[in-house]
């Protein structure tokens, strides 16, 4: 029994087929794709924060009118920042993963895109944390010296969502890994 939709059969409809869906080149293709769009999603989001975002906070800081309430911004910013961000790293580190169980010749790629997202992890629950801490607690005189320095720090979180997208795009991208080899005429 196959069931058409709009005059479709679908290629997959039974139990035993399930898992034939997720390896079929168009699925391979697919979770390349969305391991790669993960990647710039995040990329993207660090590229906000740093440039657009945290600016505004340091604006708002060395303006002695409104240096009060750039503090509290912050108190507010931080946790509903790290809500969408800690998620977001995880799913893509899973799309990531997705990508290096479908694509076996290119794993090296991969490993290395996981690695760089760990890593943004990692840095902001290692170095970073002790300065969120302080600057969710401090009083507004001392909040600009901590954001300064929590915005170059998060110029690291930058660079290294830049090289995980890299990395996914060269594993996506066939340029970077299928170079045709050229065989000269023989005289």
């Amino acid at each position: 029994y196959q069931r058409r939709v709009h005059g479709i059969v679908p290629r997959h409809t039974t139990r035993r087929n399930f898992c034939a869906a997720f390896s079929s080149p168009f699925s391979v293709g697919m979770w390349k794709i969305s391991a790669f769009g993960f990647n710039c999603i995040t990329f993207g989001a660090f590229l906000f924060g740093t440039f657009v975002d945290l600016p505004t906070l340091a604006a708002l800081i060395r303006s002695g009118s409104t240096a009060g309430v750039a503090h509290p911004y912050f108190q507010v910013w931080w946790p509903y920042g790290a809500k969408v961000m800690v998620p977001l790293i995880l799913s893509t580190m899973v799309a990531n993963y997705l990508g290096l169980t479908t694509t076996p010749p290119r794993t090296l790629n991969w490993i290395v895109a996981i690695g760089l997202d760990a890593a943004i992890l990692l840095w902001t629950l290692v170095v970073m944390r002790p300065g969120i801490q302080a600057l969710t607690a401090a009083s507004s005189p001392k909040a600009g010296p901590l954001l300064l320095t929590f915005q170059r720090q998060n110029l690291v979180r930058l660079a290294l969502a830049f090289a995980a997208m890299c990395a996914a795009g060269t594993a996506f991208c066939p340029f970077f890994y299928e170079q045709p080899h050229c065989e000269y005429p023989k005289h």
